[in-house]
């Protein structure tokens, strides 16, 4: 175990993984039984804890809930697919399980577990061989697996810790021994899901992938049972423990590569059938399976940032959020980490949507919350005051603005507009009144473009307004773009602007970019654009 890191040596990782079988059939039943067998070790331990039940809190309870879902989680794939394991046998072996600890707890607890014995095992063409321990209702006779030989009861006994530091020792690695289990779970409903978007079976894909992210979940909230931990008897095992972090798990830092080659089977099936993402979002009845796909996996993705933002908030509850981890990073790295896309592509093409959407509704933004304005202020909202410049003034602001916004100096842009100042983009859209939302409305701007020049066609100035005429030329989602408009520029007291309305067409840019977006030959430049991106 030289080039294991000390996370992985300390819970034992190349024990656990020999009790995993090669057999997909008998794999996630085995991972979920094991996790449930130390799931079972741990109310042993609770029920044999000497400390004080105040500090233990609701250890048992959060346990059994535990094991409620793992056998949910467990089942689900066996009763859709009517699995049969290879490993059956004798039931003698499955007396020998921690599972017989049920009958030293409450019978609230006892009565749970059999609830979600009874819903999720019950129902199955094979018997796990827990019923004599946590259900009254023995059921049909049907053939039954070797509980103790799947779940590996004397095996994992073995690799407990015997010679525990404190009372929070083994609890610490059962959990992410659990964890572990859990994450092998994860990892084989993914490449079931890669296999079968490669064959073309989108809902099967979808199916897999939902799987995964409910075990996920389920090892998210295993290795939430650390927050049960009393501090005063972990902190002594942490300073011991230096340099060993839940952090090394090779299973968990594998997710986003696994993702990786997921969505890269998604993205290749796409392509033979001449679709995109893109497309699947904006069609999704003519894509109904592919549009199922993407949004299990986009729920899956959100899981896994949900798994490693659960590593930070646990790792603040006990060490504080000003503090250094284990591995040598300050804590709001951990943080960083989770908020990062994990499909960056297909995070990048719901952007391209959202700019296409705003533009294509960009005359009714707002419309409702305008509306809900108007009937309170009376039918009518007030006006800054607007007063007579000279031509020159007004032609030297104008050329300011349309400089700012080449520049995309976003605060240059807003300095030159008085502080009750209003910009109407449309004649039926919200107002942006102010400067708070004069910026909203700019940070909006350079987001839909990433580059702009605007030309100035003609200038034509009377007595209290300034109207151009202009030509913008640009890029938008990797698309070059070009069209007109017209702006009507209005002045304050102070010189600055007061009143900005704009005159064109952001319909017609959105049809120009869809229709560019969805032309085969312009994907490559698109994709380039959405890695130039995500980078």
């Amino acid at each position: 175990m030289a080039d294991h890191a000390p996370y992985e040596q300390y819970i034992d990782i190349d024990a656990l993984h020999q009790l995993w079988p090669d057999e997909p059939d008998d794999l996630i039943l085995a991972c979920g039984l094991q996790a449930i067998e130390l799931l079972f070790s741990l109310l042993c331990d609770v029920v044999e804890d000497c400390r004080s039940p105040l500090l233990l809190g609701r250890r048992a309870e959060r346990i059994v809930d535990l094991i409620a879902m793992c056998m949910r989680e467990v089942a689900v794939p066996y009763a859709a697919l009517a699995h049969q394991p290879t490993t059956t046998g004798n039931p003698v072996t499955a007396k020998r399980t921690n599972a017989g600890v049920t009958v030293c707890l409450p019978e609230k607890l006892r009565l749970r577990l059999r609830l979600a014995h009874d819903e999720h095992f019950a129902p199955l063409p094979f018997d796990i061989g827990l019923a004599e321990h946590v259900s009254t209702d023995r059921g049909a006779i049907r053939p039954q697996v070797d509980y103790a030989s799947l779940a590996q009861v004397e095996a994992l006994r073995a690799i407990r810790r015997t010679n525990p530091f404190g009372p929070e020792d083994v609890l610490f690695a059962t959990v992410h021994q659990i964890v572990e289990c859990w994450l092998r779970i994860t990892h084989r409903h993914v490449e079931a899901a890669e296999q079968q978007c490669r064959a073309g079976d989108w809902l099967a894909s979808a199916r897999s992938v939902t799987w995964a992210a409910d075990a996920l979940t389920v090892a998210t909230g295993c290795a939430r049972l650390l927050d049960v931990m009393v501090l005063r008897d972990y902190h002594p095992l942490r300073v011991r423990l230096r340099d060993g972090s839940g952090a090394q798990s090779r299973a968990a830092q594998r997710l986003p590569h696994a993702g990786k080659r997921l969505f890269q089977a998604f993205a290749d099936t796409l392509d033979q059938h001449g679709l995109s993402v893109l497309e699947v979002l904006m069609s999704p009845e003519a894509n109904a399976e592919t549009h199922r796909l993407q949004a299990d996996m986009q729920d899956f993705g959100r899981r896994c940032q949900a798994f490693l933002f659960e590593h930070y908030l646990l790792a603040n509850s006990v060490l504080g959020v000003n503090n250094i981890g284990s591995l040598g990073y300050p804590m709001h790295q951990l943080a960083k980490r989770a908020a990062h896309p994990f499909w960056p592509t297909m995070d990048q093409a719901k952007h391209n949507y959202v700019i296409l959407t705003n533009l294509e509704h960009a005359e009714h933004s707002g419309a409702i919350i305008h509306e809900n304005e108007l009937r309170f202020a009376g039918g009518e909202l007030p006006m800054p005051t607007q007063l007579p410049c000279s031509p020159d003034h007004m032609v030297t602001v104008a050329r300011q603005y349309f400089t700012c916004l080449q520049d995309r100096d976003s605060d240059g842009w807003v300095a030159l507009f008085e502080r009750d100042a209003v910009l109407l983009d449309s004649e039926h859209s919200r107002p942006f009144v102010g400067h708070t939302r004069l910026r909203l409305f700019i940070d909006q701007m350079l987001n839909t473009f990433s580059s702009l020049e605007m030309v100035a066609l003609s200038e034509t100035v009377d007595e209290k307004r300034l109207i151009v005429d202009w030509t913008l030329r640009g890029t938008s989602l990797g698309v070059d773009i070009e069209f007109a408009g017209r702006e009507r520029f209005s002045f304050g007291p102070t010189g600055k602007l007061s009143v900005v309305a704009v005159e064109w067409n952001p319909a017609e840019v959105a049809k120009t970019l869809r229709n560019q977006l969805l032309v085969p030959d312009a994907r490559e430049q698109v994709v380039a654009h959405d890695l130039a991106v995500s980078a």
